[in-house]
């Protein structure tokens, strides 16, 4: 005979939040079609310049890099998956009622700006060891034109640093030059 001091209960878990394997599907691809789109966009801008040649590789070259022109649908596809994903964390944090805003917020910073202050450093290294020893101006033309990083003043290293480049051009006003928003990293407006 057992006494009820001796029996083992059962451990209960909180039910675990509904995770849409599918969603997480849908978002790998999204960012391979990014990947794809952002890595080869200086390549397509050129070939649009160029006229076609005879050699048929040079015709597949140019029909790859044309072909991967069309997966810019990744950027909205993942936009859209990652609000959807934000929100639903959000959700499910004040459903728990989990720390509010503040906590986050701390969050979301930690994971967002060490890396990118990581790349923007690596960036300025690229950008200088090219320009002074490599192939100056390459980072110049094309689609996106990135700006001399010892050109940029105070200002725009702050909105740069901030990530609020992309709005602070409106605070500066047209009057003081500050309409034209200059980002290191072009794709940090998002």
């Amino acid at each position: 005979m057992t006494n009820a001091a001796n029996t083992p209960t059962a451990v209960t878990y909180p039910p675990k939040a509904p995770r849409y394997q599918a969603l997480d599907a849908w978002r790998g691809v999204a960012c391979l079609l990014m990947v794809v789109f952002h890595a080869t966009m200086q390549m397509t801008a050129w070939y649009q310049t160029v006229p076609p040649e005879t050699d048929s590789v040079d015709r597949a070259g140019q029909t790859v890099i044309m072909a991967t022109a069309r997966t810019w649908i990744g950027v909205p596809i993942f936009f859209v998956i990652s609000g959807y994903c934000i929100m639903a964390t959000l959700d499910s944090r004040r459903r728990r009622g989990a720390d509010g805003l503040s906590e986050y917020v701390s969050r979301r910073f930690w994971r967002i700006y060490p890396p990118y202050w990581i790349a923007l450093s690596l960036s300025v290294i690229a950008i200088w060891l090219s320009e002074s020893y490599g192939a100056p101006g390459m980072f110049h033309g094309g689609r996106f034109t990135v700006p001399n990083p010892w050109e940029m003043s105070l200002e725009q290293w702050f909105g740069n640093l901030t990530l609020t480049e992309s709005w602070l051009p409106l605070v500066r006003g047209a009057e003081n030059g500050g309409d034209k928003m200059t980002n290191l990293l072009p794709n940090t407006w998002t």
